[in-house]
């Protein structure tokens, strides 16, 4: 009879012990998943901002390529001032 007591108050306190530390472990494991998705809130906002200033600086390279034909447009114009003066 003392032996099944003992035996019982062992379970009992297996199944305290074990639902204490699963408590704790989910706690760590929640702050843990926590940081990472702040991880990688801040990964994804960085990647936005680059994306962003690629965009922009894509944008520019389009500026000078209209720029270039610009400047070939009016060395022809040149041209024909020059003719039409001779």
């Amino acid at each position: 009879m003392i032996s099944i007591i003992g035996f019982a108050g062992v379970c009992v306190g297996a199944i305290f012990g074990y639902m204490g530390k699963s408590r704790k472990q989910a706690a760590q494991d929640a702050k843990r998943e926590q940081e990472q998705r702040d991880s990688f809130t801040q990964i994804f906002k960085a990647l936005e901002e680059v994306k962003k200033r690629l965009d922009e600086h894509n944008h520019y390279a389009e500026k000078f390529g209209e720029i270039k034909l610009d400047i070939a447009g009016i060395k022809k114009d040149i041209e024909y001032i020059r003719k039409d003066l001779k």
